[in-house]
């Protein structure tokens, strides 16, 4: 009696049936996947919109932005006529040392004050903004200037000349943040502050001189 042998398997059967069962979980593998991958990829691709990209702002948000943005633009279509009116009244207060001389005008040192100031003026009403920096230069040496000689006259013991040392001083502040300055309310308080101080400054020092002068 022989012993029963056991059926062996061909080596290429079991590969075969292997690779058979590899392709099977690729299939449905690839069923699987790929419908989601397609549906994402298109989700990438597709625009989004502005709702999602960006964050929603409230209706409060958007007012300030409104009123700052127009407040802004106001200042900077005003600033033009604001500075020159400004300079031209740096002009005026210069008049009660060059009228009594003019025939000895070009020997005056406030003639040629008077002349930069008024081409400044007018170079700033056609809207020449390069001319700013120059503006603000002129409003520290004039403070230094008229300051010394307010200073002096407190030297002196002149009554006012304290006053007119501050009068001095808020004109050419007012001059100086004129023109940079972009907000509509605050630049209309400088314009203000800078007009009545010149005009306090001409009366306190050349009060006598514009009486006589009319």
């Amino acid at each position: 009696m022989t012993p029963p042998t056991s059926k062996t398997v061909p080596g290429d059967v079991v590969s075969n049936a292997a690779c058979l069962g590899t392709f099977r979980t690729a299939l449905q593998l690839q069923h699987l996947v790929l419908p989601h991958l397609f549906e994402y990829r298109t989700q990438l691709a597709a625009p989004r919109k502005k709702s999602e990209t960006q964050p929603k702002l409230k209706s409060e948000d958007t007012r300030h932005i409104k009123e700052l943005m127009a407040s802004r633009n106001l200042a900077a279509a005003k600033a033009p006529a604001i500075l020159a009116t400004l300079l031209l009244a740096a002009v005026a207060s210069h008049l009660p040392v060059l009228l009594p001389t003019l025939d000895n005008l070009y020997g005056q040192a406030f003639f040629y004050l008077a002349a930069f100031d008024l081409i400044l003026g007018l170079l700033v009403a056609l809207s020449v903004s390069e001319v700013f920096p120059v503006i603000r230069i002129r409003a520290g040496l004039g403070f230094g200037f008229f300051g010394y000689l307010a200073y002096a006259d407190i030297v002196s013991g002149v009554s006012d000349a304290g006053l007119q040392l501050a009068a001095i001083s808020i004109y050419s502040l007012a001059l100086f943040l004129a023109t940079f300055i972009l907000h509509y309310h605050f630049l209309m308080f400088i314009w203000f502050a800078g007009l009545a101080a010149k005009v306090a400054y001409i009366w306190l020092r050349y009060g006598e001189e514009f009486a006589n002068l009319f």
